[in-house]
């Protein structure tokens, strides 16, 4: 089965309607890959969304072609290499997509999440570095 998608929220842009929040099937994504999407951007038709799957399927971005009538989200690819894991396991945060082949994201942990996703230990260390050492935000041309 695939996992639960997004949530499409809708509203009319006059102001005269109500504002509808609706579940988005995905259509056609990768079995066993985890997806925890945040972070996205609608460009083109598409969107592009970050996602934290971990030992699952590492850090990734995601792309769907979007099917709004049909409430679905059609799985196009992922944009994801082991070094973009290895450096930003759990952290990228934020994305845009600049260009068609280029992809703005942040990330702000001071260091990745273990391979298998947070920990209690890990969330303390990051919360200890953060309030004792917070470093910039890195932004990254994807």
């Amino acid at each position: 089965t695939a996992p639960a998608a997004c949530v499409l929220i809708t509203y009319d842009p006059e102001g005269a309607g109500a504002v509808r929040f609706d579940a988005l099937s995905l259509v056609g994504f990768p079995e066993g890959v985890f997806f925890r999407p945040h972070g996205m951007d609608v460009n083109g038709g598409r969107l592009f969304t970050i996602s934290h799957a971990f030992d699952r399927g590492g850090e990734r971005v995601e792309v769907f072609a979007i099917r709004a009538k049909e409430r679905e989200l059609v799985y196009e690819r992922t944009l994801t290499s082991a070094e973009l894991t290895r450096r930003y396991n759990g952290d990228l945060n934020d994305l845009t997509v600049a260009e068609p082949g280029v992809i703005f994201a942040t990330a702000s942990l001071p260091t990745p999440q273990p391979e298998a996703g947070p920990t209690k230990i890990s969330e303390l260390k990051d919360t200890a570095l953060l309030l004792t050492a917070m470093g910039d935000t890195k932004l990254l041309r994807c």
